[in-house]
């Protein structure tokens, strides 16, 4: 009976080591958060300051790996897309080592959690329309596998002498999995939907 017993537990075990191999070999989905931005800036044409609202897309790949910003806005009745791709240094990906540091110019955001239960996190971005984003917030996570429940994270935004403000990004759980299930990847979907939806891709 107890070699029986031994027998089971060694097999529950490979089977395990299996199961989270195959896991470490396809990693996580691309993660999708949503972004939403208000902020004021001086209208030069009309001569006062405005209030705008931007929102978005963040994508982060494997290793929490930036690859693209996608915001999207309405003037009058048209309808827009900016899309800002990260370009990303391969080997970082292969290695699984966390981004670079901030102000390089290869790394236009960033997501990087200042804890080791990876429940503290921090993003920030520059973009050409809001300038410079930095923000805190508390991440939630699956007490069985470590992965990303839920996180938000709220900050401020300032581009000097231009434009100033604050900004929200959440994840977007119910996207990335839609995503996921999709034959396209994290970007594809989500432009394929602003696309669906009217948004044409601007030019700056």
């Amino acid at each position: 009976m107890k070699k029986l017993n031994t027998i089971r537990i060694m097999a529950l075990g490979l089977a395990a080591c299996a199961l989270t191999s195959a896991a470490e070999l396809v990693g996580e989905p691309d993660k999708i958060f949503d972004y939403t931005g208000t902020y004021k800036r001086y209208d030069y044409d009309k001569e006062r300051v405005v209030s705008e609202k931007l929102q978005g897309y963040i994508i982060f790949g494997q290793y929490d790996i930036p690859l693209a910003k996608v915001l999207y806005w309405r003037e009058g009745s048209n309808k827009f897309i900016w899309i800002d791709y990260s370009e990303y240094d391969m080997k970082k990906i292969a290695s699984g080592a966390a981004s670079s540091q901030k102000g390089e110019e290869d790394e236009p955001f960033g997501l990087t959690y200042l804890d080791d239960a990876g429940k503290t996190a921090n993003f920030w971005s520059f973009d050409e329309l809001v300038g410079v984003a930095n923000g805190f917030g508390t991440a939630r996570r699956a007490r069985r596998d470590g992965q990303l429940n839920s996180l938000t994270v709220s900050g401020t935004t300032c581009e000097p002498e231009n434009s100033n403000g604050t900004f929200r990004l959440r994840f977007n759980k119910s996207l990335t999995s839609k995503a996921a299930k999709s034959d396209l990847n994290a970007l594809e979907y989500v432009t394929q939907e602003l696309m669906r939806k009217g948004y044409r891709y601007a030019m700056l």
